[in-house]
């Protein structure tokens, strides 16, 4: 059976975070697309991918390596 996991956006413009399936990914690929992802949208705060209700991991903007402050200088939490 393929592995579906759930990745979630905290995104500062919305008060819900945005779902996103991701059917037959890794936990190694999705953690790759998780810091492309923070790295490229400056308005993204954090990723959470799951499976079912278990946690698989979290990445913040601020916590994370390589991906630097938001280019407006906004505060990213």
């Amino acid at each position: 059976m393929v592995q579906t996991l759930s990745y979630y956006i905290h995104d500062d413009r919305y008060e819900a975070p945005t779902l996103v399936l991701l059917v037959g990914e890794t936990e190694a690929s999705a953690r790759a697309l998780a810091v492309a992802d923070l790295r490229d949208n400056p308005h993204h705060r954090a990723i959470e991918v799951r499976v079912d209700d278990t946690l698989v991991f979290a990445l913040r903007r601020e916590e994370t390596p390589d991906v630097g402050p938001r280019p407006d200088g906004g505060a990213a939490a």
